[in-house]
């Protein structure tokens, strides 16, 4: 079966239609089975609807819509797009197998046919693209007609002589399949495993053929899949557009080629009872791995054999699933008697060597990794014995060393100077040491290098301590003397009269120089001396009661002018 529908697109929007008539010639293999209406109004039906089956192949169709049976009808405006008609037709069932093009026609005997109206009497069109087909069994036609036009007859109307009929498409049909599509599978494939994998992505490829086109092929597992180690059977179906199907298979091997690994023990010494002739001698297995699990490994002779005195060759085998073996060998070697027993002496704690960071101790010939001399602390020796077999025991004890040296202080002689220039004191620095067996020891003094000293004598305690907490002391004085060169008590700086003893510090002009080395008194501060100092080493005021820097004395009575004229003052 194939459907023909015959399109409809609406031009102007509201447009309201009143009737059609379709005129289609088919090809003879082409059978109509029935025509139906589409749906191509908004609010009403085709009122009459017809068509017809005429000589020839041709086809008539003719509807009718309420519109156009009176004015009392409602409006029947068309949809923006639609379907005018279906057309259903069978194909012949004596078409041969291979494809064949049955052509469907638009044909008209006048201007009337294939056309449209609308209420208003205007001539509208039907759309280029007329056919919608299933699309399983039959490819879709092209639509080929340049008519009709948006409106009016087209213009093959004009003239006396009605023009060909105009070729539109068609179907594309085949006859009745029944040959099956044929699968074609690959030879069976071997390959190895993937390195480290117990299994190996696998790729091929398998066809498909068909008498007709469409035919297609799948397998499970499908190429590109992992295989395990072991055999896999790949089914593979090959199915046309018909339906019908056909079946293929292959396997696939893949083959574990990969050697297991594993680690040999080192070799055994082990030793006899007294009297016996050998021993029984267990050891671990050796450690293996592979690809895929299930490996076996064994020994020749198995652990736990007895073994005679001397040294016998052991084979171990390690066997994986698929047969791939790997092997090495390793001794086990029986002697007489016992291995050496190491003795080691009682954990030992000492004092440091004098003035050593620790001490020299001997052992009586035994060797330690770390020399005969042990540093302070802990340390942890190891005492191995070794005979003649190189058989060997070992044992371990602890040497302690204590630090019992005491750091030694070291002080400064005494330190004596005097006061600083404006101080009652000096800032006095100076260095104090430590000396100890071990780095790490520290020394403080209190007080320290850079204080400030007062006038006196001041006694510096110095602490040295070392890391094992042992202190040691020391101490020294600091004299601190007052620069007073006329001991009179008072420094030089501070002295109004630094060279003359001068205790009492009196001033009496108040001209910072202390009387008893002030050369000149000069009470009102003017620069010239008072009376009754012969000893001044500056002139005579003649008004010494007034400051009177200028000494005027216009009548020359050796009174200054200033002591006439004005009260005392001073400054």
């Amino acid at each position: 079966m194939v459907e023909v529908s015959v399109n409809f697109q609406n031009p102007p929007p509201s447009v309201d239609l009143g009737a059609f008539t379709l005129m289609i010639r088919h090809h003879p293999s082409l059978t109509l089975q029935s025509a139906s209406m589409g749906n191509t109004l908004e609010n009403c039906e085709w009122e009459h609807f017809s068509y017809s089956q005429l000589s020839d192949n041709r086809v008539e169709i003719f509807s009718v819509g309420d519109i156009a049976n009176g004015p009392n009808h409602p409006s029947c405006e068309a949809t923006i797009s639609g379907k005018l008609a279906k057309l259903t037709f069978t194909v012949s069932a004596t078409l041969p197998y291979e494809e064949h093009f049955l052509p469907v026609e638009w044909i008209w005997f006048d201007c009337g046919d294939n056309s449209m109206s609308s209420v208003n009497g205007s001539s509208l069109f039907i759309s280029d693209d007329v056919y919608e087909f299933d699309g399983t069994t039959y490819e879709e036609i092209t639509g080929s007609s340049p008519f009709p036009t948006l409106r009016g007859a087209p213009s093959q109307c004009g003239g006396a002589t009605r023009n060909p009929d105009f070729y539109c498409g068609g179907v594309h049909a085949w006859g009745i399949d029944t040959i099956p599509p044929v699968a074609i599978c690959p030879d069976d494939i071997t390959v190895d495993n993937d390195p480290g994998q117990c299994s190996a992505v696998v790729t091929f490829e398998a066809s498909v053929t068909d008498n007709r086109p469409g035919a297609t092929i799948s397998c499970s597992p499908a190429s590109g899949s992992t295989f395990d180690v072991g055999q896999t059977e790949v089914l593979c179906i090959a199915g046309d557009i018909a339906g019908l199907a056909d079946t293929c298979s292959f396997v696939v091997t893949v083959k574990d080629a990969e050697y297991p690994i594993f680690a040999c023990p080192v070799d055994i010494l082990a030793f006899t009872n007294p009297g016996d002739s050998g021993a029984i001698v267990h050891f671990d297995f050796p450690f293996g791995d592979d690809n895929c699990p299930g490996y076996t490994v064994e020994t020749f002779p198995p652990s736990g054999s007895f073994f005679e005195i001397g040294t016998t060759q052991i084979a171990a085998i390690i066997t994986d699933i698929a047969g791939n073996y790997n092997g090495c060998l390793f001794d086990v070697t029986v002697a007489e008697g016992l291995p050496p027993t190491a003795e080691c002496p009682t954990d030992t704690v000492i004092e440091n060597d004098p003035g050593e960071c620790g001490a020299n101790i001997d052992f009586g010939g035994a060797s330690s990794s770390r020399g005969h001399f042990f540093s302070i602390g802990t340390t942890s020796v190891e005492l191995v014995a070794v005979d003649s077999l190189d058989q060997e025991d070992t044992c371990r004890f602890d040497v302690t060393i204590i630090d019992a040296e005491p750091p030694v202080a070291s002080c400064p002689v005494d330190i004596e100077m005097l006061n600083d220039s404006g101080e009652y004191g000096a800032t006095v620095t100076f260095e104090v040491e430590v000396t100890d067996n071990c780095a790490g020891a520290a020394v403080v003094a209190d007080p320290p290098s850079g204080s400030l000293f007062p006038i006196g004598i001041t006694e510096v305690e110095v602490i040295a301590a070392d890391m094992a907490w042992h202190e040691d002391t020391c101490y020294f004085t600091v004299t601190v003397l007052m620069n007073d060169p006329d001991e009179d008590g008072w420094p030089s700086w501070d002295d109004n009269c630094p060279d003359v003893a001068n205790p009492d510090q009196e001033d009496l002009d108040g001209d910072g120089w202390g009387d008893v080395c002030d050369e000149c008194h000069d009470s009102d501060l003017d620069g010239y001396g008072d009376p009754g100092y012969p000893e001044d080493n500056c002139p005579l005021d003649n008004c010494p009661d007034n400051f009177n820097p200028s000494q005027r004395d216009l009548n020359n009575d050796g009174t200054g002018d200033a002591c006439c004229c004005l009260p005392p003052t001073v400054g």
